[in-house]
């Protein structure tokens, strides 16, 4: 299925329980909005928290190969001495270090056009260059429920306390299909919001989309990046099945008026 082409499964499943009880996931379930136990039935929409969310590009890339339309499209231009990667590191879970990586000359003979192609010998999620996350050992969390449907949530523990994400939306359409002898069911979605809660009873849109195409939202990292003992959140976000897109959403910025996430795309349309 198209909607299938862009995942992070196998990298995301990786994440390990690191260190001391309070990095594990120790409770988790996921239910829909109106079923859950009246404690923790959301706030109304009125009463949500909305920060502006301001798409910041050019503090992070993806490895894969990205078409030279125009001189400026060469990642080599950007991700030079003093970026980190996030890669996972062995049964260890996840780790932030130095990047390292090549770049190499490639011909995509789809758009019939040069390329500049990324690799690295780890297994990256991301290069990035933001203030504020260092490198070390990344206590992480992961979520068996990857993609948060509209009406429905996942409650997860991280640090000793409890988060809420929540999907908002309408589903216009739902199809069945069969992954590996599985019934599996996918959702057109539209005007979707992805909501938080957080240990203080706060609510953030982590990200909003008004429309996807044959695609959706993926969580693929929950975990410590910049060191506040908060969780936050790598998305995988494409608009299009043929565009690969994350998002990398801080909790430190999360109290901020204008919620700034980082966003670092590609595309591989035919």
């Amino acid at each position: 299925m198209k909607y299938l082409a862009i995942i992070f499964l196998c990298i995301a499943a990786s994440c390990q329980h690191i260190g001391s009880s309070a990095h594990k996931l120790v409770a988790q379930t996921e239910y829909d909005t109106a079923d859950g136990p009246s404690a923790k039935q959301p706030a109304t929409s009125d009463s949500l928290q909305h920060a502006e969310l301001l798409y910041t590009e050019g503090h992070s890339l993806l490895a894969g190969a990205y078409r030279m339309w125009e001189a400026k499209d060469n990642p080599g231009l950007i991700l030079k001495k003093g970026w980190l990667q996030l890669f996972r590191d062995g049964h260890e879970g996840f780790k932030i270090d130095d990047a390292q990586y090549s770049i190499a000359n490639g011909y995509d003979t789809c758009a019939g056009i040069e390329t500049r192609v990324v690799t690295s010998k780890r297994e990256t999620l991301a290069f990035f260059n933001i203030p504020g996350i260092h490198k070390g050992t990344i206590p992480c969390v992961q979520l068996e429920q990857q993609q948060i449907w509209p009406q429905k949530r996942v409650v997860f523990e991280f640090m000793g306390h409890t988060y809420t994400l929540r999907g908002e939306g309408e589903i216009t359409a739902t199809d069945t299909y069969t992954d590996n002898g599985d019934a599996q069911v996918f959702h057109h979605v539209s005007g979707y919001r992805l909501v938080l809660t957080d240990r203080q009873q706060k609510q953030y849109t982590l990200a909003a989309e008004d429309s996807f195409n044959d695609t959706f939202i993926r969580i693929v990292f929950v975990g410590d990046l910049d060191g506040d003992r908060k969780p936050d959140f790598i998305l995988s976000a494409p608009r299009d099945y043929e565009e690969e897109r994350i998002l990398i959403v801080l909790s430190s910025k999360m109290d901020n008026e204008t919620l700034e996430v980082y966003e670092c795309h590609r595309q591989f349309d035919c």
